[in-house]
């Protein structure tokens, strides 16, 4: 859930409740448009020449804006109510969510101009992480590419420090992932669909020992993907569940 939603659920109060492949000069290109759109891969898909990517929000986990309410109506019991009254506070909260800051990052910037705001740290986390629910076939997916072998990676707009918040919640999927690259302070908040956020990612990966490796990165945003296809990240749309479950049996990934 992304910051701009959720000043505007905080605004609101408690009114929110309710095919084919073909090789050309060691080049593999996925024939059928449905899929062919960010696929740019140089090897056969298999665990010694690959690697998957997956962003969390809407690919892994979907949104559940009950849940967040609560924890609206909980925050604004704490001492919120007075922040959003401010028409100061909501301007200066707009005006930086729409330069497409992360929001761990909106967080502190606000912070350091609303003395006592930082107290709202982990209630912040709370209505962000409070949202998700695990998208079973996709959490299937994760289980089934692990078993084969393959090494998993999360590439996703929450922040290092809202990620610590999000991982006790569902610490048995998110332990089928060999390592994660996410914004943070140390990297500038850097994130999708930013060139230098994909860049570093590789080199991240580069440090793991895996620079020999393609990389499958999936989201449900084509913005991001365009993104990562431009440093040669290829990438599959998650539509839907169904429509990545077709796309890696296409690949002949899955059965």
């Amino acid at each position: 859930m992304n910051f701009f939603s959720s000043i505007c659920v905080l605004t609101l109060g408690f009114a929110f409740i309710n095919g084919q492949v073909a090789i050309d000069n060691d080049r593999v290109t996925v024939k059928n448009s449905n899929y062919e759109k960010y696929l740019q891969l140089t090897h056969p898909v298999n665990p010694e020449t690959t690697v998957f990517a997956f962003d969390l929000h809407d690919v892994l986990f979907s949104k559940n804006y009950r849940t967040v309410s609560l924890n609206v109506a909980k925050t604004l019991k704490r001492g919120m109510f007075w922040y959003v009254l401010n028409p100061f506070f909501l301007f200066r909260a707009f005006s930086i969510a729409l330069k497409d800051f992360i929001w761990e990052d909106i967080f502190y910037k606000l912070s350091d101009h609303y003395q006592g705001f930082d107290r709202f740290k982990e209630d912040f986390f709370d209505i962000s992480n409070s949202c998700c629910e695990p998208i079973v076939p996709m959490i299937e997916v994760l289980k089934y590419l692990k078993a084969s072998g393959y090494k998993l990676f999360l590439l996703s707009n929450i922040g290092n420090e809202s990620y610590d918040n999000f991982r006790p919640r569902f610490t048995e999927i998110m332990s089928l992932f060999d390592g994660q690259y996410l914004p943070s302070k140390e990297n500038d908040y850097h994130h999708k669909p930013n060139l230098k956020y994909y860049q570093s990612f590789i080199k991240y990966l580069n440090n793991q020992g895996l620079s020999d490796k393609q990389i499958i990165f999936i989201d449900d945003l084509s913005k991001n993907l365009e993104g990562a296809f431009k440093v040669g990240i290829s990438g599959i749309h998650c539509v839907n569940s169904d429509f990545v479950i077709e796309t890696l049996k296409y690949l002949s990934v899955l059965e």
